[in-house]
């Protein structure tokens, strides 16, 4: 049940460092734009929010609609550039409007919301986001939740860290990335000398009509090159790949492409093409 004096509580932590995110679906509808309701500490989304007490109206874009009514009050849009976001949110639509409640006027809005839609409480405990660097907080968070509020568990850990994806990736994303890269490393070797053993009679007489060793790397190149590429190309086309892992995926690709090449040249400079003619011949 919904009690103002757990949301009056828990309303502090909320004043720094924490941020909670819901998508106004009523305000999007009305407005046609996708409206969030950011409750706490805005400047987590974006440098250009100011994190202060009261109701605030941010956009990336408020060319076509400088002000906003919210529940009889109208407030003006203040424009933020969208190149500053630094959350993880994924708002990148140069439409969105960020309707800001910090403080007092947080907890008369959602207490007042509440009132015909209680599970507005819920959504703020379960979209709450606490920088990793805060650990008193998220301490505090975690205690008033397991302690006060019943029905609700965490699932799964935290991650801890000073920025929005670096633990992610140092934690989980490399690691993952390691065992698959090994995986593919054995599979590779094992499947390309068995295709080097198949094809060389082949390249035995693609050699004797003229052919050089370049050539024959060449054909096993551009095999190669276009599953990387392709691979690359997937991951990039459904966003799998943001601005601030770019750099770790294209450095990743980039150490797999050499290696190929590298590896590739090695067997066919160590294979005695020729000796598997004589051998045919005899």
């Amino acid at each position: 049940m919904y009690d103002r004096e757990d949301l009056v509580d828990i309303a502090g932590i909320y004043a720094n460092n924490a941020v909670s995110v819901n998508l106004s679906r009523s305000l999007s509808e009305a407005l046609e734009r996708s409206v969030y309701l950011v409750f706490g500490d805005c400047s987590i989304i974006n440098p250009g929010m100011v994190n202060q007490d009261g109701i605030f109206v941010y956009a990336y874009d408020n060319e076509d609609l400088k002000d906003i009514e919210i529940l009889g009050v109208s407030y003006p849009i203040r424009q933020i550039n969208q190149t500053d976001t630094v959350s993880e949110y994924s708002y990148h639509g140069m439409s969105t409007i960020f309707v800001v409640y910090q403080g007092n006027a947080m907890v008369e809005v959602i207490d007042r919301i509440a009132q015909s839609r209680p599970d507005i409480f819920w959504e703020l405990i379960a979209e709450t986001h606490i920088l990793g660097s805060d650990k008193n907080r998220i301490e505090s968070f975690t205690d008033f939740v397991t302690g006060r509020m019943e029905g609700l568990a965490f699932k799964g850990n935290f991650m801890w860290g000073t920025t929005l994806y670096h633990d992610f990736l140092y934690f989980y994303m490399v690691p993952l990335l390691v065992v698959l890269s090994l995986t593919g490393v054995i599979s590779f070797l094992l499947i390309f000398r068995g295709i080097v053993q198949k094809m060389k009679r082949d390249l035995t007489i693609h050699l004797q009509s003229g052919a050089r060793v370049r050539d024959l790397l060449l054909r096993f190149y551009v095999f190669y090159f276009s599953i990387i590429g392709i691979a690359f190309s997937y991951l990039y086309l459904t966003k799998a790949v943001v601005d601030l892992t770019l750099p770790y995926i294209l450095a990743f690709y980039l150490i797999i492409t050499v290696s190929v090449c590298f590896y590739i040249a090695l067997v066919l400079m160590r294979s005695n093409l020729f000796e598997n003619l004589r051998g045919d011949i005899q």
